[in-house]
């Protein structure tokens, strides 16, 4: 004779949980002035150009609650109580959270735990620094003086516009795309199977190791040049703006 399981038993059996689906809400939040930004865990994020800071977010209101903001010095903190949770590895998109924030100069980006980062605008001033880790993404415009560009951890930086110098630091199975950017100089380190495409003008050192690849677009004078085991620094024609 056949027995017919519960429902609930037989969802229990499969190691499955039904849960009410929770609406999205969005919050505004007072913050402090701020040129630097540090922000992680599982955000999307919109950055805007503006006469006074201002941070938007939507969300479930669940993850909301999570939500830890604070300054330190002229640093704005963004992030979640917890890091990673069994669960967003099944809901991670439900588990997203929308970021709009507005800022009235930025000489610093740091982004990591699987956020993503776009800036609306074009990031301008003397310096700027940008670290991407943690398989996020980072895209952005800039017209500086000197940049300083980080990428590892299996992550995205997208770079468009010019600067004078860069410095760029690319590890980890991750990529810098700047195919279009224009540098006077650069100094380049890929390792650890990554890859580096930038455009430079006048001047560049550049190393590769790691099964790692570096494509120039431009002619600069190579005043060091190095590359090991499977690794390569490849020489294309400058790209047309």
């Amino acid at each position: 004779m056949r027995l017919a399981l519960p429902i609930g038993l037989t969802l229990l059996w499969l190691g499955l949980t039904v849960v009410p689906a929770s609406a999205q809400i969005t919050r505004n939040y007072d913050i402090k002035d701020f040129n630097k930004l540090k922000i992680g865990s599982n955000f999307k994020v919109v950055l805007y150009e503006g006469t006074h800071p201002g941070l938007e977010m939507t969300g479930m209101e669940e993850d909301l609650k999570e939500i830890e903001i604070k300054n330190d010095g002229s640093t704005l903190i963004v992030r979640r109580e917890h890091n990673w949770r069994f669960r967003d590895l099944f809901n991670e998109d439900k588990h997203t959270i929308q970021v709009k924030l507005t800022y009235t100069h930025l000489e610093a980006i740091q982004a990591g735990g699987a956020s993503t980062v776009r800036a609306e605008h074009i990031l301008e001033g003397k310096f700027l620094r940008l670290d991407v880790s943690g398989a996020s993404d980072l895209d952005v415009e800039v017209d500086v003086g000197e940049l300083i560009c980080s990428s590892s951890g299996a992550s995205d930086l997208k770079l468009f516009g010019q600067a004078g110098q860069v410095k760029i630091d690319c590890s980890g199975a991750s990529d810098v795309k700047g195919k279009s950017f224009r540098a006077h100089s650069a100094d380049i380190d890929c390792s650890g199977a990554s890859t580096v495409h930038i455009g430079v003008d006048e001047l560049l050192d550049a190393s590769a190791s790691g099964a790692s690849d570096i494509y120039v677009y431009g002619s600069p004078r190579v005043q060091q040049s190095h590359s090991s085991g499977a690794s390569d620094i490849h020489f294309r024609e400058k790209v047309s703006k």
